[in-house]
């Protein structure tokens, strides 16, 4: 594709994310931040780009402007422009992939981008993230499932959106099997919902483990 081409169509894919956000509710002084990032994420998505996966998302991250994972549920739409909702505790969701391509940490609390980002992997009868892709990509995060179902729903909801860069831990009880969050279509409304589903067994039909190349500002 050539290169002018791919910067309007990055501008016009940029735009339209931050509108959809806008929309949704998203607090203008993080709209603002993603805003600020534009040149650094429209360079970057060119250096990154593989044809047939999204160029970049924007994520905001639990404790950005006082978000909860409620708060960006509601960014989510399923049926009906129903909003998303959850069932999981703040507390009990850790990060096990932080790696953002070049051994940094991201910074807390701050909005930032993923790039080159792969949903459509399938993984029929594999039991963990081992058996299913070495580590030549990173495997998105809950905040970032949640971004990746706001910018290309209703479709995906279709689907099973596995966050295997987290993990559901519950604090005040033991558990003999890893859980892991992951979004699906809510069967009676319609609505998106993020819950958890078991890692150590066939995952479900039609689950979808997405990745991305990098993740930052």
């Amino acid at each position: 594709m050539v290169e002018k081409e791919l910067k309007r169509l990055f501008e016009e894919l940029f735009e339209e994310q931050i509108q959809r956000l806008d929309r949704r509710g998203c607090p203008p002084t993080i709209i603002t931040m993603l805003v600020a990032q534009k040149e650094l994420v429209l360079q970057r998505a060119k250096n990154f780009f593989q044809e047939g996966n999204i160029p970049f998302l924007p994520v905001i991250p639990r404790g950005c402007g006082k978000l909860n994972l409620e708060d960006l549920m509601m960014m989510t739409e399923g049926e009906g422009g129903k909003r998303g909702y959850s069932l999981l505790f703040e507390s009990e969701i850790i990060i096990i992939d932080i790696d953002i391509g070049g051994g940094k940490s991201l910074p807390p609390y701050s909005p930032y981008y993923i790039f080159n980002v792969e949903w459509n992997s399938i993984f029929f009868g594999k039991k963990s993230e081992e058996d299913i892709v070495g580590q030549t990509r990173l495997f998105l995060t809950t905040e970032e499932i949640i971004a990746l179902c706001c910018h290309m729903e209703p479709f995906l909801l279709n689907y099973y959106l596995c966050a295997l860069g987290s993990r559901v831990q519950h604090v005040q009880r033991r558990s003999a099997t890893e859980k892991m969050p992951i979004i699906y279509k809510d069967v009676v409304g319609g609505r998106p919902c993020l819950s958890q589903t078991l890692i150590d067994r066939f995952f479900p039909y039609g689950a979808r483990f997405p990745s991305c190349s990098w993740r930052g500002i």
